[in-house]
């Protein structure tokens, strides 16, 4: 069987599946460091001044090697187990053998191990195992020395489960899958990762991969992830690469544990109507769409505002300065308690208050209620409502939208939201207003759908239906067979008319033939042969 190594260079304009060569390259870097770690953590047990200093230094730097690799380890693990393993197994062409339940149930073993790892680690995270004693020592001694063991063994474990990975399995998929399918696959993979993860990755393949191979795996996400915002993402966001935010520190887009007004709405086909602040929330600082302890100073008109909101309701009735604000080029912000004028930031230079409790530096974000749900999504750069990418939503790399994870098997329409709704002819991409998805796949807001539900059932781009009317072509069935049975007992015989017509549901044009009842104050649509729907114009 050919190397991996030999793979990827037989063939690349095919063979360069991410996943499984550059991610492998770069958790085996992360695994040999780990290990590294373990055994400098065992020389540096002892007392004294200068090895009390350098065990505190090197139990912290290994607990924070190991907690990031489990971190993408575990990602990593799941992607091949809810991605590509199904993708293969969806594929008719390949008998699939032992080869992906074997390597599924390694991964089950992997967890086990890390379980029984992180167990042994609990003792080593307590405060009281930085300060060590002489009888301390000895006790910590044995346990370190037998984590080492541990993590050499899951080295070993490890290794050999990424080589037979790259054997097996990567030449079914570059045999029976083309290039665009592969960067496909890649798109659905990052589209479950949240923007901290995706920067974790971009830092182990920063940190493990030569330059020209680094740079062939970024290019293939950016591939994958064409025609979203994540190039732009990769510009402004916090560098994946520093050491700080690769080894689990805290990082300027931190995971979403709240949502505001003026975070954009996620993708969740129906959800509920946004509620602001209740009158309880309003005397807190902020304004009336969030609780924040800064203003931010608008760089288009150099005044300060509660939020891009409160900018933007001002100015939306003006005749002769009507304008947004673009939230990327905000770069001061007011603190509310000392009024210090400052760099966004999230705490004060001057008197150190916190601004809020989730802030998003990227999108100058900042949200104080603990109770709302935000995160920030690296392929829309824009701050999205919900927990967070992997978690209750993921990026649909077609549709360009975060949808929540409830709806795997929507109906993708490429870049649809990056229109305006069809009724009101506002921007969707980045309204603050709840998304409907119609049953043909186009969208419309929430509250426009309902208004407009009301007197049509056609989409007003496609003329599809946009709710379910399968009752509706029921009765009109149930009306025809009655008035057809009332004629047979009156021997009788129904008029019939014949049209050419064209069906809005499946496209078809064609004669069709119709019963006309003279009782009904208005005439039953023409019937499509096809699809059996009553949604038809007569040509």
């Amino acid at each position: 069987m050919a190397s991996s190594e030999s793979l990827f260079q037989d063939s690349n304009d095919r063979i360069e599946f991410s996943e499984l060569l550059h991610v492998h390259a770069g958790l085996r870097w992360e695994l040999t460091l780990l290990y590294e770690k373990s055994l400098l953590l065992v020389k540096s047990i002892g007392t004294g001044g200068s090895k009390e200093l350098q065990w505190k230094n090197n139990l912290s730097t290994f607990l924070k090697q190991f907690d990031f690799f489990f971190v993408i380890f575990h990602s990593h693990s799941k992607a091949e187990d809810d991605i590509i393993m199904p993708a293969l197994t969806n594929r008719a062409a390949i008998s699939m053998g032992k080869i992906p339940e074997e390597l599924s149930h390694e991964h089950d073993g992997h967890h086990q191990f890390f379980d029984n790892i992180r167990l042994h680690l609990l003792p080593l995270r307590n405060e009281g195992a930085m300060n060590l004693s002489g009888e301390k020592s000895e006790g910590l001694r044995s346990l370190v020395e037998h984590v080492a063991l541990l993590i050499e063994k899951l080295r070993s474990v490890v290794m050999l489960h990424f080589r037979k990975e790259e054997e097996e399995l990567l030449p079914l998929l570059v045999t029976h899958f083309t290039k665009e399918e592969l960067i496909e696959l890649v798109g659905k993979i990052i589209g479950e990762r949240s923007g901290e993860l995706m920067q974790q990755f971009i830092a182990v393949l920063s940190r493990g991969l030569p330059p020209n191979d680094r740079d062939k795996a970024i290019g293939q996400i950016k591939e994958a992830a064409k025609g979203t915002l994540f190039s732009r993402w990769l510009e402004v966001a916090p560098s994946g690469e520093s050491k700080e935010n690769s080894m689990g520190m805290e990082i300027e887009t931190p995971k979403g544990t709240s949502t505001g007004a003026g975070a954009v709405r996620s993708f969740d086909f129906d959800r509920g109507p946004h509620t602001f602040p209740d009158s309880e929330q309003v005397t807190s600082l902020g304004c009336k769409h969030y609780r924040r302890k800064c203003k931010i100073l608008s760089p288009c008109c150099n005044q300060f505002f509660g939020c891009r909101l409160c900018h933007d309701e001002y100015f939306e009735n003006s005749m002769d300065n009507m304008h947004s604000i673009d939230r990327y080029l905000i770069k001061t912000v007011k603190c509310m308690v000392c009024q210090t004028e400052q760099l966004v930031s999230k705490n004060c230079m001057s008197c150190n208050t916190r601004f809020a409790k989730y802030v998003c530096t990227v999108c100058r974000l900042y949200d104080d209620n603990v109770d709302h749900r935000i995160y920030h999504c690296p392929f829309c750069n824009v701050c999205r409502t919900g927990r967070n990418l992997g978690d209750d939503f993921f990026h649909c790399m077609k549709c360009n939208a975060c949808i929540n994870t409830k709806h795997r098997n929507h109906r993708c329409m490429e870049h649809s939201l990056e229109s305006n709704c069809p009724i009101c002819f506002s921007d969707m991409f980045s309204s603050t207003k709840p998304i409907k998805e119609l049953n043909c796949g186009h969208f419309m807001h929430r509250e426009c759908f309902d208004n407009f539900s009301k007197n049509d059932f056609k989409c007003p781009v496609c003329r599809k239906a946009i709710i379910d009317m399968s009752e509706h072509w029921r009765h009109y069935e149930g009306l025809v067979a009655n008035y057809r049975s009332s004629l047979a007992m009156q021997r009788r015989y129904p008029t019939v008319e014949k049209r050419m017509i064209h069906c809005n549901e499946c496209s078809t044009d064609g004669e069709a033939q119709r019963v006309v009842i003279e009782e009904l104050p208005y005439a039953i649509p023409f019937k499509c042969t096809k699809c059996k729907t009553y949604n038809t114009v007569v040509l």
